[in-house]
């Protein structure tokens, strides 16, 4: 438990650390004065049912001379009034302390979330390719909280509560140091007991939660995601009842770690009441003195009272932190994992790094982290400026890989890309970056309105609205925009939803043409088209390469007939380049992508 303490404290920075510190602080405060609230109030009791105190009891006798009153009724009004004050003070002081306590975890948790998700941002595209969408949600979303409310919140509550259990010890002590001494024991050695019957069921409990949380989003994140898949099959019952296994497996563990942290409340609040009478029957019997007896029972009561909600507090929280103290060394690796991979940040505003003359690739070789093979090897190719060219070849060939790559996307191995004379490295990749556009296979659309997801990252007041319908025009999406209900600001739904596949191919272009790149990409950016809207949109394409460079990756080899040249993909190498009718003449493979392996040698021949 200290150890996963620790962890924790070690993910903080000096500014939380500094808050948690005057916590402690704060948290000796708030005890003192319990303390206070206990000690004012046994006095009260023993001058109600002795008054003749004030004139035999020398500390009491100093007391009413100082109060200067002149009864003995106005001297209890006033000292009532002193307790309830100091009852009052004492409780508002630990409220308030209580009340920051949970306003500085839930600070240092946001703090957590924004710098993992910041981390996370940092990381190359080949970072969100290894992890899944729900893997890192859950982490942001789901760890972190669990982190600070099950183990940042109760290791607090543990401190400020064992504070005042050894204030109201100390106090005890000085009274009675023997009855304190049994006390102690007793409650100690029960809360002990429980503890070590239920810690390793609780341990194994707090394992369930981890992954009852993140088996639930997968569930979740899988039957919305695959909706139409699911109604077509008609396993909406299957997943039902996998959530519902598994929810119950989750709240299963949670309720035993919450029920180990109160069950032994109720057998220490017998103990202590049955205590507390026998104490009285002994009192009586050896005392006879009912006075001494009202008294000194009023002070232990009122003790019991104070140090029986603090004690279960101090276990409750031994147990929570047992049951989920794992969950520290998850979130702390998920830190120490992403800033190994994360680039620094550079949020300085930088100057596009335009195309003017062209893209050189040279001896280029990436392999994808875990593979044993690289994706592409020692590949080398030139785009010149304001061209149309082509990436064409079979699924793996490596195509979307050298866009990515051409993007800044993600790093080479080895070799270099060069945008004119500048290499493609540091900070050059974000000005690049600036001066792209880039339309990938599958589209991704935010839920909210035509126009934001073509101006998308661009800030309300920064919009231009005739180049939004300029960049819908050049898309060939103007016209159904405007037939639609509320034109551009119609609601396009979760992930476009609410739009066609070609819909949505084309609204991706005009977000990308919005941005006026000298660099357009396109990844099979018009499959989902259909034959006069694609072409439509080709003559559109062939008259924006007069004014800046495109690169289409098809399969559809249809698409590239116009291009100015066509580099022929082949297991990660480009294995033929040159235009439509050369590489017809020239390269099997080519007229085999192009016609299929049965006709390829009979159009081969009609050509000729």
């Amino acid at each position: 438990m200290f150890n996963d303490l620790k962890e924790l404290f070690r993910l903080l920075n000096t500014r939380q650390r500094v808050k948690v510190y005057a916590l402690q602080v704060l948290f000796f405060i708030s005890a003192l004065a319990q303390i206070a609230t206990i000690g004012s109030i046994a006095p009260f009791i023993a001058i109600i049912t002795a008054p003749e105190l004030v004139e035999t009891h020398p500390i009491y006798s100093a007391i009413y001379d100082f109060s200067g009153v002149d009864s003995f009724t106005n001297f209890l009004i006033l000292y009532g009034a002193i307790v309830c004050f100091v009852i009052f003070f004492g409780n508002l002081i630990s409220a308030v302390v209580l009340w920051f306590s949970f306003r500085v975890s839930v600070s240092i948790g946001s703090q957590l979330q924004r710098r993992l998700f910041g981390l996370y941002m940092a990381n190359q595209y080949i970072y969100f390719m290894k992890n899944s969408p729900s893997y890192m949600i859950n982490k942001i979303n789901g760890q972190i909280p669990r982190m600070i409310y099950m183990v940042m919140q109760p290791s607090l509550q543990l401190v400020s509560q064992f504070l005042i259990v050894l204030m109201i010890i100390v106090t005890l002590f000085a009274v009675d140091p023997m009855l304190a001494f049994v006390s102690g024991i007793v409650v100690g050695a029960i809360y002990y007991v429980i503890y070590m019957v239920v810690r390793k069921r609780t341990v194994q409990s707090g394992k369930t939660v981890t992954n009852v949380n993140r088996q639930k989003l997968e569930i979740l994140q899988e039957s919305i995601r695959g909706i139409r898949d699911v109604k077509l099959m008609h396993i909406e019952d299957w997943y039902e009842n996998r959530l519902d296994r598994t929810t119950r497996r989750g709240l299963n563990a949670s309720s035993y770690i919450s029920l180990a942290g109160d069950l032994p409340r109720f057998i220490v609040e017998t103990v202590i009441f049955l205590a507390i009478i026998s104490l009285a029957l002994y009192m009586l019997i050896t005392e006879g003195n009912g006075t001494s007896v009202v008294s000194t029972l009023s002070f232990y009561a009122m003790a019991g009272y104070k140090i029986l909600p603090a004690a279960q507090g101090i276990y409750k929280s031994i147990t929570i932190l047992k049951g989920h103290g794992k969950v520290v060394w998850d979130v702390s690796k998920e830190f120490d994992d992403a800033v190994l991979t994360a680039t620094k940040k550079d949020k300085a505003e930088v100057e596009s790094l335009t195309l003017k003359d062209a893209l050189k690739v040279d001896d280029i070789t990436y392999t994808y982290p875990n593979e044993p093979k690289p994706a592409i090897k020692n590949m080398s190719f030139t785009v010149p400026a304001n061209s149309l060219v082509a990436f064409v070849g079979g699924s793996g060939a490596g195509k979307t890989t050298v866009a990515n790559l051409v993007c800044g996307l993600i790093t080479t191995d080895s070799g270099e890309i060069d945008i004119d004379d500048t290499p493609l490295k540091g900070i050059n990749v974000k000005r690049w970056q600036h001066s792209i556009g880039y339309v990938p296979q599958n589209i991704f659309m935010i839920n909210d309105t035509v126009s934001k997801n073509i101006t998308f990252g661009v800030p309300d007041e920064e919009v231009d609205e005739e180049k939004v319908k300029l960049a819908a025009k050049r898309a060939n999406i103007h016209d159904f925009i405007e037939s639609m209900s509320a034109g551009y600001e119609t609601k396009v739904g979760e992930n476009g939803d609410l739009l066609s596949g070609g819909q949505r191919q084309r609204l991706a272009i005009a977000r990308a043409l919005y941005r006026e790149p000298s660099m357009l990409i396109l990844d099979e950016a018009t499959s989902a088209l259909d034959n006069i809207t694609e072409r439509n949109i080709l003559k559109e394409i062939r008259t924006l390469s007069e004014s800046m460079t495109i690169i289409m990756i098809a399969h559809r080899l249809s698409t590239v007939e116009k291009c100015d040249n066509i580099f022929v993909f082949q297991s990660g190498k480009i294995a033929e380049a040159g235009t439509y009718n050369e590489l017809l003449e020239k390269s099997d493979y080519f007229r085999e992508l192009v016609y299929g392996d049965e006709h390829a040698h009979k159009q081969l021949e009609n050509n000729v």
